[in-house]
Order: C-alpha cells, then structure tokens, then sequence
C-alpha cells in the first residue's frame, strides 16, 4: 500500500488540505480607511478599524476539504480495488473544483463587502486546492499505468 507512488500523491493531497485548512485564504486591505476583508475556510470578515463590521460564515469550505480529506483517505485503503480507486480520485477532484467554486464565490462577495478598490492578496489556502487536484491527478494516473500493468499480465497467462 504505502509502496505505491500513488499513495504518496495521496497523502501529499491530503497534507495540502490540511494546510489550507489552516491557513489565510484572501484578505484584502483598503488602507486609506483602514479596512480589512479577511478570508478563511471558516469565515469573511470584514474590520474597520479593528472592529468587526461584518462576518458571514464559509464553512462550507471547511465541510468540502473535510470531505475530500476523506476521499483521498479512502482512496488509500481502498488500494486492492483500483477502479474504484479512482472512481474516489475523481469524486476528490470534483469536491476540490467546488472548493475552487466557492473561493471564487466569497472573494467576490469580500470585493462587495470593500467599497473602494484595492489589492487583494492570496494567502497559501488560495493555492493548496490546485496543488491537491495535481497529486489526485497524478495519482490517478499511476493507478491506471498499474490497471494497465495487470492486464497486460493477465493477458499473457
């Protein structure tokens, strides 16, 4: 199981969850009146002044990595079985494009929530989705050279 290169592309999914999990998304700072529009997998914020003006909920960020924090899981276990290995892989992919859908989502809602136009910076959350859908990708992809491998065994026999 763990011998496998694409249980380690699974693992290094499941890590980059795991990080954004912890980590800024999007903030972004309007400094002439000291605003600020914070995003994380939990919530946006908004702070004038260092007090809260506004907060809205985005748990359901937090609810999709757990989720494909689960699939990529299960993916590993499921290691004998690797058609639906990466039937798991592909769900994970999907959920981490809702991930994707949702920073789009609350980012443009925090740009509504800032009347005047500033820079927005990405924090290190913003990218680990795009990380996580490259290892599931890779992973996927050396399930199916190893599909490819056993058929061809089976062919011989």
């Amino acid at each position: 199981m763990i011998q496998r290169i694409q249980t380690v592309f699974l693992l290094l999914s499941i890590v980059a969850m795991v990080v954004m999990l912890f980590s800024p998304i999007w903030t972004k700072e309007n400094t002439q009146t000291n605003e600020i529009v914070y995003l994380s997998p939990m919530s946006l914020i908004h702070k004038q002044k260092d007090v809260v003006v506004a907060q809205h909920t985005t748990i359901y960020i937090a609810i999709l990595a757990f989720a494909s924090i689960g699939f990529a899981f299960i993916s590993i276990l499921t290691y004998k079985n690797r058609m639906r290995q990466m039937i798991y892989n592909m769900l994970n992919i999907l959920i981490l494009i809702g991930i994707l859908g949702c920073f789009v989502y609350f980012s443009v809602k925090g740009e509504a929530l800032l009347k005047q136009p500033a820079q927005g910076n990405f924090g290190l959350g913003y990218f680990m989705p795009a990380v996580a859908v490259i290892m599931n990708s890779l992973a996927n992809r050396f399930i199916r050279r190893d599909e490819k491998l056993v058929k061809s065994v089976d062919r011989i026999r």
